[in-house]
């Protein structure tokens, strides 16, 4: 919470962050390849749109994490997230995060390509979920101040 009793920024990013990590545990625990063992993704870029200041205390707030990958933006070795946090308490988008992340070689120490079998596993979780965003976390807001 910063001065104005704002939501800071900061948690923003752990929400989209949370919500990123628990979105590869799940295509990553579905689908099993030795070659992406080493090969995980790295945060490149990150950039923040902040549509709506979030308040405390605001009894009963909730916000959602949606979080997806936009199909547009795959490459060989990287891809763009995009997260939306909605404020229940206002029913609208609070916050818009698009993260670039590249696939990165922890053993060799360079950029690999995204591993078939793990673009393969990307398609068919989002082929499942709601087509305009996945809802993967959700988050008292409260628990976090």
């Amino acid at each position: 919470m910063d001065a104005n009793q704002h939501v800071n920024n900061t948690k923003y990013l752990s929400y989209t962050e949370t919500a990123r990590i628990q979105y590869l545990q799940t295509i990553l625990s579905q689908r099993y390849d030795p070659g992406m063992t080493n090969v995980i993704p790295l945060v490149k870029e990150t950039v923040v749109k902040y549509k709506l200041p979030v308040t405390y205390p605001d009894t009963g707030i909730l916000l959602s994490v949606g979080v997806k990958v936009d199909p547009k933006s795959i490459k060989s070795d990287r891809m763009d997230f995009v997260c939306l946090i909605v404020s229940h308490k206002h029913n609208v988008v609070a916050c818009e995060v698009r993260t670039l992340t590249v696939m990165f070689d922890i053993r060799e120490h360079r950029k690999k390509n995204i591993p078939p079998e793990f673009l393969r596993g990307m398609e068919e979780w989002e082929q499942r979920v709601d087509p305009g965003l996945t809802l993967v976390v959700q988050e008292n807001l409260k628990a976090y101040l």
